[in-house]
């Protein structure tokens, strides 16, 4: 559930499972420090990667093998990228890799130019 339907607003100071589990895996540390300097800050900025996330992901289907394999357990299935490498038998920079090759293929597909 996003934060702006969570009966818990007013009072949160840290991500929730939920939230959590809609952001890839390198962005849990950096908002676990924000919720303590400024909660409207963090709130944006949650709001934000969440839209971003869900921007992304109605795209998903011009993605294709790995590098749709990488996106959706990141995106899907919030799973971290040593894991993801495991699962698919791959190294950790690969992910990276594809996962980056992915962003800007719907950043492409989106904006209609090249970056």
């Amino acid at each position: 559930m996003p934060c702006d339907k969570c009966p818990l607003r007013a009072t949160c100071i840290q991500p929730c499972e939920a939230v959590e589990s809609l952001l890839p895996d390198e962005h849990h540390g950096r908002i676990h420090g924000l919720h303590r300097k400024n909660a409207a800050d963090y709130a944006r900025y949650l709001a934000a990667e969440i839209r971003a996330a869900q921007a992304l992901t109605d795209y998903r289907s011009i993605l294709r093998g790995r590098m749709q394999a990488v996106f959706d357990l990141t995106y899907t299935h919030a799973m971290p990228q040593e894991e993801i490498a495991r699962h698919l038998g791959i190294g950790r920079r690969a992910v990276s890799h594809y996962l980056l090759r992915a962003r800007r293929r719907i950043s492409e597909h989106i904006f209609g130019h090249k970056r």
